[in-house]
């Protein structure tokens, strides 16, 4: 797959609510989460929202600030 078809087949989300998602699913808000929370920034991911909110999380995500 092309990284032009990458791109096409994910979508943005915004940090605070990926933290807020993993805050529900029992993750304490320790940092990054709590900076993602103050000031939150715009990610590009595929797949679904706790899937790339865990790979943001392990640093395996791409993030662009918006």
């Amino acid at each position: 797959m092309s990284e032009t078809d990458s791109m096409s087949t994910s979508r943005w989300f915004w940090t605070d609510d990926l933290a807020r998602l993993l805050a529900d699913s029992g993750k304490l808000l320790l940092p990054p989460l709590d900076e993602w929370l103050q000031v939150p920034f715009a990610v590009r991911g595929a797949g679904d929202p706790m899937a790339v909110a865990e790979a943001l999380l392990a640093g395996k995500g791409k993030s662009v600030a918006a």
